[in-house]
């Protein structure tokens, strides 16, 4: 079998090759490659990097250094996530491509304790303590898979403090995103809530 390349300039292009593929939606690939070369452009040379070798969490907490000035500390946050998802599920591929998923097909890749999540724990009724107050991030940033042709997203309003779920489908259009934020902007209250 060949061995896939698992440089950073292929971990960064992979992405778009699958939504033109059909192996994933359009959007999520492009958030997936957005992360991937934002996080790895924190080091020079770095479409040279074998991902296999990364130091994930040091890169991230380095990222996040340089990002702080630019970006929300949920911006941030979200890169990493998607950074995490996206390694784990590319280094899967380069691992088996004949018995790869994506995200999208698998409902995303399980948290892996070595890049600071936790194996399993979608399959746990109740989490103790420790894991939910650790894993309150990562519980609600990864969108899953919710029935055929479904993927239900996490998204964070009032700053974080209330996060609402989403249905919408995996191959959603630019036009059905239209008439969703049309419908978003007639339900939104004026003003600020208090």
């Amino acid at each position: 079998m060949e061995s896939v390349d698992t440089s950073g300039s292929a971990f960064v292009a992979f992405w778009p090759l699958m939504a033109e593929q059909g192996e994933l939606n359009k959007n999520t690939a492009g958030s997936f490659r957005a992360a991937a070369k934002a996080v790895l452009e924190v080091d020079s040379g770095w479409e040279q990097i074998d991902v296999r070798t990364l130091d994930v969490e040091r890169l991230l907490h380095r990222f996040a250094n340089k990002a702080a000035t630019q970006m929300k500390s949920e911006s941030i946050r979200t890169y990493q996530n998607r950074f995490r998802q996206a390694l784990e599920s590319f280094l899967k591929f380069a691992d088996n491509p004949a018995t790869w998923r994506s995200p999208a097909q698998s409902g995303g890749p399980k948290p892996d304790a070595s890049r600071g999540t936790k194996k399993g724990a979608a399959k746990r009724a109740t989490p103790n303590a420790s894991e939910t107050e650790r894993d309150s991030t990562v519980s609600t940033a990864f969108p899953v898979a919710s029935g055929p042709g479904m993927i239900e997203y996490p998204f964070a309003l009032r700053g974080g403090s209330m996060i609402v779920r989403m249905k919408l489908p995996v191959d959603l259009t630019g036009e059905e995103v239209d008439r969703l934020y049309g419908f978003l902007k007639a339900v939104a209250v004026a003003g600020p809530m208090t």
